[in-house]
């Protein structure tokens, strides 16, 4: 459900894949790009929009090594992790400043437990600390996107402001161009379910079992004081005071 975003540096087509795979089965990373060269890899970290939350380096490989490239690398994404065939290497360079070291027979398990480790937000440390896009099914917006409602999209977070219950589902809308909201997707989950994964990050604040809102949304409506035409959530003048104590004790009343 909620997608981190990745890059694997490997000058082995192969184990690059391999490790591709073994992150898109955690459910959790989505690897973006592969690189063969770690100095390939810093140019498109420098220019890409897109925050990226993994670094995985093969720590001996032609030109730069892995161990020499970490301090780049933690200049340009939340985490980065070594991984090698040959585990006497490990302490090269700086290899010290990396978040995790993996062998590259690593198991599925062994990723998964070392994904959820980085993750965690029980853990102060954990380096990735707030998810920026989240996985979800495309609701058809034309004739023509009948076929396709199975279809995935990621969606930015920040561009997200609501998200509804819908019978076993949960719709999610944003904002488009003109400023409308915008039935965008669904996952079949719970509004439980979906807080709990988002509570730690202070994204959403939780409405009713029904109703989560980003919290922008909620804090342009206080600001303004004015409820938006069109949109399916509003703020009452009764319900004010409630969102700015919510707000408060979330630290995020500004």
């Amino acid at each position: 459900m909620i997608c981190y975003l990745a890059i694997v540096v490997d000058d082995e087509p192969y184990a690059a894949s391999n490790l591709a795979h073994k992150l898109d089965l955690t459910g959790k990373v989505q690897v973006v790009e592969k690189f063969d060269a770690a100095l390939d890899a810093i140019d498109y970290l420098d220019a890409t929009e897109q925050r990226i939350h993994f670094v995985f380096c093969d720590i001996v490989m032609e030109g730069m090594r892995g161990t020499d490239a970490v301090r780049l690398f933690r200049e340009r994404a939340d985490c980065v992790i070594l991984y090698t065939g040959k585990p006497q290497y490990s302490m090269d360079g700086e290899s010290h400043l990396a978040d995790a070291k993996l062998p590259k027979s690593v198991t599925q398990a062994e990723l998964n437990e070392t994904i959820e480790n980085l993750i965690n937000p029980r853990n102060p440390t954990a380096p990735v600390r707030i998810p920026t896009y989240i996985n979800i099914k495309a609701i058809p917006s034309t004739k023509e996107d009948i076929d396709h409602t199975d279809r995935d999209i990621r969606i930015a977070i920040a561009d997200l402001v609501y998200v509804e219950r819908a019978g076993n589902y949960v719709h999610f809308s944003a904002l488009n161009q003109q400023g409308q909201i915008v039935l965008t997707g669904r996952l079949k989950t719970s509004i439980a379910a979906l807080y709990r994964e988002y509570e730690s990050t202070n994204l959403f604040l939780y409405v009713n079992a029904s109703q989560l809102v980003h919290v922008k949304f909620i804090i342009d409506h206080l600001k303004d004081g004015v409820t938006v035409p069109g949109w399916v959530f509003s703020i009452s003048a009764k319900g004010r005071p409630y969102y700015r104590r919510y707000l408060k004790r979330k630290g995020l009343d500004g």
